[in-house]
């Protein structure tokens, strides 16, 4: 597994490509947290892939789906987590929003593009 992740490592850099796995999710109780029997949250993956998938991704992230009712009409939500919260795991290499609201690929590159741009500015007149 190793080469072909270097692989797409090595693509996604050179090539401009994005790569985007998804996977259940998965849970147990905390090992940590004997007494309150709270549940963890994971991409459920096997063995050591799930807490080891992070390092091979720049943007890991839960995503999460709520539904509204006001009277009659019921709305859907989709919000994508991309900071850890509570006992689901996430994380973004990126200066993202901690939570972005009904995402897409399109949004989630438009945003980090967006970042990635605030950042450029900001390092050219901190040299300057």
């Amino acid at each position: 597994m190793w080469l072909k992740v270097t692989k797409l490592q090595y693509l996604a850099l050179t090539q401009g490509i994005h790569v985007a796995v998804t996977c259940q999710l998965g849970e147990k109780l905390d090992p940590r947290d004997k007494e309150k029997k709270e549940m963890i949250y994971f991409p459920s993956l096997r063995g050591a892939w799930q807490t080891m998938i992070g390092q091979y991704f720049s943007l890991y992230a839960f995503l999460s789906g709520e539904s509204y009712q006001k009277g009659k009409d019921i709305t859907f939500q989709n919000k994508l987590y991309t900071q850890s919260l509570g006992n689901y795991q996430a994380k973004s290499r990126y200066d993202l929003p901690a939570v972005i609201d009904n995402p897409n690929m399109a949004t989630i590159i438009d945003t980090i593009q967006q970042q990635a741009k605030v950042q450029k500015v900001q390092k050219a007149q901190a040299v300057t």
